[in-house]
């Protein structure tokens, strides 16, 4: 981590990509560890239509930060409190116990 931004160096590709789902079931959308389960919450080829803007402007601009923000902290919470993961409220379904769908299916 490059200390002086709190950012990974864009450049190192040596121990995990963006956007990886390593240890995910992507077409459940669930994953084993969290923090892949974030990373792959915020992948573009997910479709998650919930994280997308409405505003059609494709330009970037002031508040690009901003939706990158509000984006993380969605798929953070989303992984963290699904309740797809639980059975009873009180027993995972399996280990894949971190969910990012943020519509669940009935």
């Amino acid at each position: 981590m490059d200390h002086s931004t709190g950012c990974c160096p864009k450049n190192d590709t040596s121990k995990f990509q963006q956007h990886t789902c390593h240890s995910c079931q992507i077409d459940e959308k669930c994953c084993k560890i969290y923090e892949f389960c974030v990373s792959c919450c915020l992948s573009p080829n997910n479709n998650n239509p919930d994280l997308d803007n409405n505003n059609d402007n494709n330009q970037l601009n002031s508040n690009d930060n901003k939706e990158a923000i509000r984006k993380f902290h969605i798929c953070k919470e989303s992984c963290r409190t699904s309740s797809r993961s639980v059975i009873n409220e009180n027993v995972y379904r399996s280990n894949y116990k971190y969910c990012f769908d943020l519509k669940v299916k009935s």
